[in-house]
């Protein structure tokens, strides 16, 4: 059985911050500061069953946005996206595998703005769709696209190597609905070594007020971009969560999986191995069947992050996988068991 969950984020207290400002990268103590502040998640939808049409794209590889109109996007890395309605009803596959308009060849990404949807080509580039999935535009260029942030005038930002003459080097690319791309962060070599590790497998959230927040994966760092009067980091918090710097290993390393901006501050979806676990590593192929053997190796966390400090404001923590946010639609799906049921939610 193939299944989707969206859970929905409700937070309990009172979360007010102070402005951005400026300052020097810190450390950050990743304790909790809001006795008050408690996160739930609710069930808003769940998408599955035995079989049914749209199903396939519905896995424990798979990823999820959600477009303007509420529709849910499902896809893999296939060439197809499988769309429901805010309801988990199925209504029309999107695309199919090929070299024309409207035509890809591994879905790495798909992004939503005002105007348009923004599907990634897995080193092949950027479909804009309307959403009535009318191709609007292709844009083709290399790089490996697997996060990005959506202005509210469908401008696009990501972290990624794109080897192109005047990108190499540089970790932080701006493609707007032109076409027109520019790139930043070059300080002098190919790889500057304050910025390349943030550029491998990073997670991209966008904000407010001229900033997007840039989250590695396998490290406990968020960064913040300024994006006036030319992109630059502004601010750089490494931060020390206890349970994230002790609770991995050289097989299940601790991981920041997802996030996402809003006007409570940062999300940051996260995991780290199961303290319980005592048994050897599983092989890859274990692993594949289902997302049952993977709920058993993995904890979930959840943290509110205030963006003016760094500091944590509330924490949820669950004894198996979150999932990642549907992009920056509020929603934050998972993987229900060896059902494969997909949970979206708030």
């Amino acid at each position: 059985m193939r299944a989707a969950r969206f859970l929905a984020l409700a937070l309990v207290g009172n979360t007010a911050t102070a402005p951005l400002g400026a300052q020097e990268p810190v450390q950050v103590s990743g304790e909790v500061t809001c006795a008050e502040c408690v996160i739930t998640l609710d069930t808003v939808v769940t998408i599955g069953g035995l079989d049914g049409p749209g199903l396939d794209a519905v896995s424990i590889f798979s990823d999820v946005a959600v477009d303007r109109r509420g529709r849910i996007l499902v896809y893999a890395a296939e060439a197809e996206i499988s769309a429901f309605d805010s309801t988990g009803r199925y209504l029309r596959t999107v695309g199919r595998r090929g070299e024309g308009p409207g035509e890809y060849g591994s879905i790495s990404y798909i992004g939503v703005g005002p105007r348009y949807i923004h599907v990634f080509d897995r080193h092949r580039g950027r479909t804009m769709l309307d959403h009535d999935f009318e191709v609007i535009r292709t844009d083709r260029f290399p790089g490996q696209i697997l996060s990005a942030a959506v202005s509210s005038d469908d401008v696009v930002m990501f972290v990624a190597d794109v080897p192109t003459p005047v990108s190499v080097g540089h970790t932080f690319h701006v493609l707007r609905p032109s076409g027109e791309l520019a790139s930043h962060g070059y300080d002098g070599g190919v790889y500057p070594s304050e910025l390349q590790p943030l550029a491998i497998s990073s997670t991209v959230a966008a904000g407010k007020r001229g900033t997007v927040w840039k989250v590695p994966t396998e490290a406990n760092r968020i960064v913040r971009w300024d994006l006036a009067p030319e992109p630059k980091v502004g601010r750089v918090f490494d931060r020390r969560v206890a349970e994230f710097d002790e609770g991995g290993d050289e097989f299940m390393p601790a991981t920041l999986g997802s996030a996402l901006v809003d006007e409570r501050g940062l999300w940051l979806v996260w995991h780290t191995a199961d303290p319980d676990w005592d048994g050897p590593p599983p092989s890859l192929e274990s692993l594949k069947p289902s997302a049952s053997v993977i709920s058993q190796l993995r904890d979930g966390w959840l943290d509110l992050v205030d963006p003016a400090t760094g500091r944590t404001l509330a924490r949820y923590h669950q004894d198996n996988p979150l999932g990642k946010f549907a992009g920056n639609s509020g929603y934050l799906v998972g993987v229900n068991g060896h059902r494969k049921r997909h949970t979206f939610g708030h």
